[in-house]
């Protein structure tokens, strides 16, 4: 059984095509993009929307890349990793910042164009 909330229908990223459900997340989990969109649904009804993650410019400029974490089984789950596939340790005196802008909107269409909520 799938908790209340946020259940996830397709994930995409640039150039990429939406998959539905774990298929799409599995596809862009663990990889860089300058941006990830996730289209879901709210509490089994009929609302839908579109979480978009994307990085800010400086991002690339970070000491540690970053990798997107994504699941959508058995809940949704959208993030950032700075150590997805190996672990690393930040100088004495080193600070790490990242910025993002995340959008929230109506569910887009397969294509990416928005149906509207």
């Amino acid at each position: 059984m799938r908790p209340a909330g946020f259940a996830g229908e397709s994930v995409t990223g640039p150039g990429q095509p939406a998959l539905p459900g774990e298929a799409g997340a599995a596809r862009l989990r663990g990889c860089q993009s300058e941006w990830l969109a996730f289209t879901g649904h709210q509490d089994a009804g009929a609302a839908r929307s579109t979480l978009v993650l994307v990085h800010a410019p400086g991002n690339s400029d970070a000491i540690q890349p970053s990798h997107w974490f994504v699941h959508s089984e058995p809940y949704a789950t959208v993030a950032v990793s700075w150590a997805f596939h190996e672990e690393f340790e930040l100088p004495p005196g080193a600070s790490l910042r990242y910025v993002y802008l995340v959008v929230v909107d109506g569910a887009w269409d397969a294509d990416g164009s928005g149906s509207g909520p």
